[in-house]
This record gives structure tokens, sequence and C-alpha cells, in this order.
């Protein structure tokens, strides 16, 4: 070993066991006899211990590192899908200071993940529509700076948004500062420490009429984006999505409606070739399914017209089609009856 006269392999090591005798032992990271020895690939051999859903990389011979999926947030050994959203909700009552409210929002506060958020909704029963910020960056800050209680301000979809201490507790506001008193406005502060608790579409100081109000955020998708935009879903030769309004956290979407190239005014309808499970996952829910679909009575008048899902006409990839003759891509809607009852006026996509 000392003369250099082995034939051991380059990446082994070399051992004097006697005169004239010698072992050889391949390096760590090298797998072999000692006189040949190749790199160990953890992620090929699925040696690696990455998560589930997690991305393992060669990272040299015997290393490798680990990176959580799109849509999962860790440290790539323990992933945690941000697919779900994390809504807060409570009722607040005029002239009366929150209590078990501000405990249930420094709870959720705590709760909010540090990465893979791409959505957030402030709503309430004095504006079911509200306001939503779709930029990831400025969502995830924003997270952040309610979780850790740091004031900042991010502008998003238009409005200012504002974290910051207001009294007794952190709040949030959009269009408008956390602790301003904005009428009509729309600004959570649970943990103000008086009756000024803020309010979604009302007065928020003097505190408004009697209300339930939400702060949800989302991760990568959630029907919150769909509400008044196309959502698209992934796959089609152009198919699209958007709700009346979201409810349950952003998983349910209330009176969808389809759109097929330019065409819009799709109404789904019950059918036997419906699959609610490819529609959430087109939708980039990929790993939800559907939990429920309710059905009643909807609009089918001209230029709107039914829809039901199918795997043929315009394209063989699971869509929406022309309840009449199955085309309609850039095409007009040609079935106009069969609503009452029948229509879908909420699907909501879970794990």
């Amino acid at each position: 070993c000392s003369a250099g006269t082995d034939t051991c392999h380059m990446n082994a090591t070399c051992a004097y066991t006697g005169p004239g005798t010698y072992s050889c032992t391949c390096n760590t990271g090298y797998s072999g006899d000692g006189y040949a020895c190749s790199p160990i690939g953890h992620c090929s051999a699925g040696a690696d211990t990455c998560h589930t859903n997690a991305t393992c990389t060669y990272t040299g011979p015997g290393t490798y590192s680990c990176a959580c999926n799109t849509g999962y947030s860790g440290d790539g050994y323990t992933c945690t899908s941000t697919r779900g959203c994390y809504p807060y909700a409570a009722s607040f009552t005029s002239g009366t200071t929150p209590a078990t409210q501000c405990t249930a929002w420094n709870t959720w506060r705590a709760g909010l993940p540090s990465s893979g958020l791409g959505h957030l909704a402030m709503f309430g029963s004095e504006d079911l529509t509200g306001v939503k910020c779709t930029d990831p960056t400025a969502v995830q800050a924003l997270a952040n700076a309610l979780r850790t209680g740091t004031s900042g301000t991010w502008t998003c979809d238009g409005l200012s948004w504002v974290v910051g201490t207001c009294g007794a507790g952190v709040g949030i506001g959009a269009g408008s500062s956390d602790c301003a008193c904005t009428s009509p406005g729309h600004v959570a502060r649970p943990c103000i420490g008086n009756d000024n608790w803020g309010g979604m579409g009302s007065a928020t100081c003097p505190a408004g009429p009697d209300q339930d109000y939400s702060v949800v955020f989302c991760g990568e998708t959630d029907f919150c984006a769909c509400v008044g935009s196309w959502c698209p879903q992934a796959g089609t030769l152009g198919q699209y999505t958007r709700c009346a309004s979201a409810a349950d956290g952003c998983t349910t979407c209330r009176n969808p409606e389809i759109r097929y190239g330019t065409t819009t005014g799709g109404i789904p309808v019950d059918h036997s070739g419906n699959r609610y499970d490819l529609w959430c996952q087109q939708l980039d829910f990929s790993d939800y399914a559907t939990s429920s679909v309710v059905l009643g009575t909807r609009s089918c008048t001209s230029p709107n017209g039914t829809v039901f899902g199918g795997t043929s006409w315009d394209e063989t990839t699971w869509h929406w089609c022309d309840y009449s003759d199955g085309f309609w891509f850039d095409a007009t809607l040609d079935y106009h009856t069969a609503c009452s009852g029948t229509s879908i006026t909420s699907v909501t996509c879970v794990p």
C-alpha cells in the first residue's frame, strides 16, 4: 500500500494485512469489492429517505438532497400539503369586546405555514364577495407577518394590505391600515381589546352591525381564486371554470360556470359521465377528490346552456360537453332545458 503498487480502485482505500498482502475497501459513497468501485446513487437506487412527496437529487457519491414537490412545504424529509386552506371564521356582536374570537385568532395565526401559500381572501356576511390577494409572494409575506406579529404593507390586486399591531393584538386590513376606522372597510382585528373589532364591507369603528367574517389563506389553488376569474382546467384544449362565490374555506365553488375556448355560459348538470374527481384535479387540486356536489335549479336561457362530462366530441380528455350534440368549443351552446333540479349549484374539492 505505502509503495503504491496495490491494485485497489482509485476510490478505494488500501489496508496492509501482512507481508506482501493487503485489502481494498471502497470509500464512503462508493460500492464494490475495492478493486472496482462505483458511486452510490441513493436516488436511482430508491435508497434515499426523501418524503413520498419530495424529489431526490444526486449531489455526489453517496450524497443527495431532498426538496418538497410543488404543493408541499417542509425540509424534503417531511412534506406537508399546502394545497389546503387555513380559514379563520368567527361571529361578532356589535358593542361587544371579542373574547373567544381573539383566542381563536391567535391560535390560527400561529398555525399559518411559512411557505406554499398562494391566495388570501377576506369576506363576511356583510360582503360575501369580499377582497382577495392572488400574488403568492405578497400572500406568503402577509401570512408570515400575521404569524410573527410583524408590521408591514404589501400591494396586491390593486389594494394596499397592512398587517400591524392595533390595540392589544395583531390585525390585518385591505385597502386601509389594520387600525383605521374605514367605512365601509375590510379589517380584521379580533384582539384589539375593545368593541372595534373591524368588519367586512361595513363600518369598522365604531363597530358595524353584528356579522360573521372570515380571513382565509390557501395554497396552490383554491376556489377563492376562481371567483370572478377563469381558472384553467389543465389538460383540456381550453376549458375553464369560474365560481359565483366560494365557501368552506375556499374549497367549495358555488354556481360554477364553464367556458370552452371563447364560449362562456356552460351550466354543468348531473350526468353519469361526470367525473368530479377529474374536474377537481384539472383545476390543480391534484391531491383532491370531490366530497360533495349539490344539485338545484339554475338558468339555462341562451346564451347559457347545459353541459355534461364526457371524453368524446371536441377532445378525448375528460371535459364538459354540450348536452345537445357534444360540441361547443368556440361555438354556441345548443341545449337550454333540463336545468330544473339537476344543475350543479356547488362542488367541493377536499383531500
